[in-house]
């Protein structure tokens, strides 16, 4: 009888501790974001720029697909910006913007889909902290500022040159 309180005491405590740990790894995952939302608005809250998708590099790492998107710029508040940190990372340089698009996907979903598909971008015009992209039909999405490096090297902001 005492072996079997023994471990029922033991399943218990391993149980709260799962349970624990689970919870602190959530704040911290949300801290985390929080941290890279201010970056992103810090570093890149005042930049705005527009123009012509020239083309749209997959790179494969890790067993997952990632994009960068090439934009001739038809119009920028910024003539030139360079940045590579740990978490983010943009390139501006002689009218072309070389940015992070995130994960796509080896099957891309519909509204990876229609990034993949843009022929024109606006980002962050008038302050709005967005990214909008527009196909050959008119077609958009937007989404909130992406600068995620997800897994990307310093070197692939050389594939736009």
């Amino acid at each position: 009888m005492k072996a079997l309180f023994k471990v029922i005491i033991i399943v218990i405590l391993v149980v709260i501790s799962i349970c624990v740990a689970f919870i602190l790894l959530q704040i911290d995952s949300k801290n985390t974001q929080q941290e890279i939302s201010e970056h992103i608005e810090n570093t890149y809250g005042s930049i705005c720029f527009k123009g012509k998708v020239l083309a749209i590099h997959r790179i494969r790492r890790d067993g997952r697909t990632y994009g960068i998107m090439c934009v001739k710029v038809d119009y920028s508040n910024t003539g030139s910006f360079y940045r590579f940190d740990e978490t983010t990372c943009l390139k501006i340089q002689d009218s072309i913007a070389t940015m992070p698009i995130g994960f796509i996907g080896e099957h891309p979903i519909e509204p990876n889909k229609s990034i993949l598909n843009s022929e024109y971008v606006e980002v962050n015009m008038n302050k709005t902290r967005k990214m909008i992209f527009y196909d050959n039909k008119g077609n958009t999405n937007s989404k909130s500022l992406y600068y995620r490096n997800n897994n990307l090297r310093e070197s692939d902001l050389s594939l736009c040159d």
